[in-house]
């Protein structure tokens, strides 16, 4: 791999093919005891160089399909861990705790010989005051389970919200009677969930039955 980067670095023509050969050496040379830090560093700039205007726009969509450049975000994560690994502890919390990698803070605050503000966060995460960045981005999925698999749940959790998001088509007559938005993501608390359900349930029975007449 290394004779191809060196290839492509040696004459730049594209601002996302520069850019993805300098990002591939810099994971190669992360693996090395002598160039880890350079590859570190040479990752920094890759971050810091994504928002300027050093490009066209035309220019870094032109081979937007062809190379999977990953975004800011994922090179910030991949920035933190290799700050971790190296022990450069404080600068890779910094990152964590802007991204929302909650374990990761965590693990840095113990790294870092402070086990009661990883405990402080544990603790916000288990009363909802926190949440993971990954289960931030899963809320707005819709429920697709059956009503026996709702119901096993709600016998299972007596309080507590589920968050769903309502398809235009789905659902719509059920909750036309609360008043509520259909476009919107719905917080509904779980005692009225089984009541939901088997309205549901009945009414889509109903509508069959009159379809066969």
């Amino acid at each position: 791999m290394a004779p191809y980067i060196a290839r492509v670095l040696s004459h730049p023509r594209n601002w996302s093919i520069h850019t993805a050969a300098l990002l591939f050496r810099s994971r190669l040379e992360s693996s090395r005891t002598r160039t880890v830090e350079r590859s570190t560093l040479q990752l920094q700039a890759l971050i810091d160089q994504m928002p300027t205007s050093d490009s066209t726009l035309s220019e870094r969509l032109q081979y937007f399909h062809s190379i999977l450049l990953p975004n800011r975000w994922k090179l910030e994560k991949e920035l933190a861990l290799r700050f971790a690994s190296l022990g450069v502890v404080k600068s890779a919390l910094e990152i964590f705790q802007r991204l929302e990698m909650w374990e990761e803070v965590v693990n840095c605050w113990r790294s870092m010989g402070r086990p009661d503000q990883g405990i402080a966060i544990i603790r916000d995460l288990l009363e909802g005051r926190k949440a993971e960045a990954d289960e931030v981005l899963s809320r707005g999925k819709t429920f697709q389970n059956s009503g026996d698999t709702f119901r096993t749940r709600l016998e299972k959790q007596s309080y507590g919200v589920f968050s769903v998001t309502l398809n235009q088509n789905k659902l719509n007559s059920i909750m036309s009677g609360r008043g509520r938005s259909q476009t919107s993501p719905l917080v509904v608390p779980c005692a009225h969930w089984a009541d939901i359900i088997l309205r549901g349930a009945t009414m889509s029975k109903r509508s069959h039955a009159r379809n066969k007449l």
